[in-house]
């Protein structure tokens, strides 16, 4: 299902997706027409349209060859996408009505197992490998290191990491903290907003733009900061990965009440939920974070054992293996 490559794809045609859906859809339909009892497993798109064209397309050719249909679906804001016009509903009728189940990553107003009728369903926030030499309980020192990772575009809340920079510098703790702002730009253009309010305001010793880094640089990364930041109003966040990082190597959180993000957070000592492009209170959180830190020396191990018992892969696993098992026995009852 890897239609994009890089974030900049997603979303956007390009001919190589056409084949590569052509593809997965004859290879789909020959493994279904072999085996009549098959349960197709399949992550529904993103509220837009090309992805969701794309599943409708798939579904309507593979659903009526499957024995049984297993959705998880990996976004947010979906059900609303396809409610809000008639033409949208229909073709979301044929492509999404009536799953055996439904293992929904993000918890939503209106679910799509509400929307789409699934016979059962069940929350399923993914899991994710954390190397434990990842995981590292280091002395907390200044200046602090505040570390995002993730797409740089607006969604994400790169301007309010830059707005709760600007508040801090205010108040003279310039040399209290350092921003690590790691990933890729989404667009040419959101970069040049972004560095223009950097330039405006100063930040250019609190904050930085390594770019974007990958396999034990990254782990690296996690393990040599000391709060993740990650203020996310994206429309399709869902639980985001990053954040199962983050609490994987130790570290503290602060993120938003946004999506399925509450939900995963939930009981979780280190973290900080606030409201969404709420800067001076990010701020707030931050200088609350750091005396945490400096007071209970336990906050890395808090933050590993918080990973451990929620979003180790075998953990996601084991609610989808729950799922096809469930879904077996029923159809073949």
């Amino acid at each position: 299902m890897a239609y994009s490559h890089e974030m900049k794809d997603v979303g956007r045609y390009s001919f190589r997706k056409i084949t590569h859906l052509v593809d997965l859809i004859r290879k789909a339909r020959a493994i279904l027409k072999k085996h009549t009892d098959c349960t197709i497993l399949y992550p529904p798109a993103s509220a837009n349209w090309l992805p969701f064209l794309r599943d409708c397309i798939f579904l309507t050719l593979t659903r009526p060859l499957a024995g049984a249909t297993v959705f998880i679906f990996h976004a947010r804001g979906l059900p609303e996408f396809t409610q809000s016009t008639w033409l949208r509903r229909l073709m979301a009728k044929f492509s999404y009505h009536g799953a055996d189940f439904s293992l929904e990553v993000s918890k939503e107003q209106l679910t799509p197992h509400q929307a789409y009728h699934a016979k059962h369903s069940s929350w399923c926030p993914c899991g994710v490998e954390v190397p434990k030499s990842a995981n590292r309980s280091k002395t907390t020192n200044f200046p602090i290191q505040v570390l995002f990772i993730g797409s740089l575009q607006e969604g994400k809340g790169i301007l309010e990491i830059l707005k709760t920079a600007t508040i801090l510098k205010a108040k003279g703790l310039e040399s209290r903290y350092k921003f690590k702002i790691v990933g890729a730009w989404f667009s040419d253009e959101f970069a040049k907003e972004a560095m223009h309010y950097v330039e405006s305001n100063s930040l250019d010793q609190l904050v930085e733009f390594p770019g974007q880094v990958t396999g034990e640089k990254k782990w690296e990364t996690y393990r040599d900061a000391d709060i993740f930041f990650f203020p996310t109003h994206y429309q399709s966040e869902a639980t985001p990965i990053v954040i199962m990082e983050a609490l994987g190597s130790g570290l503290p959180v602060i993120s938003t009440l946004w999506s399925g993000i509450p939900d995963m957070l939930r009981g979780c000592v280190t973290a900080d939920i606030m409201p969404i492009k709420s800067p001076s209170a990010y701020a707030v959180s931050i200088e609350r974070m750091v005396e945490h830190l400096i007071n209970d020396p336990k906050t890395y191990q808090h933050s590993r054992a918080f990973y451990e018992k929620y979003f180790l892969p075998e953990v996601f696993i084991g609610r989808v293996e729950e799922a096809l098992i469930q879904t077996s026995k029923q159809h073949n009852s």
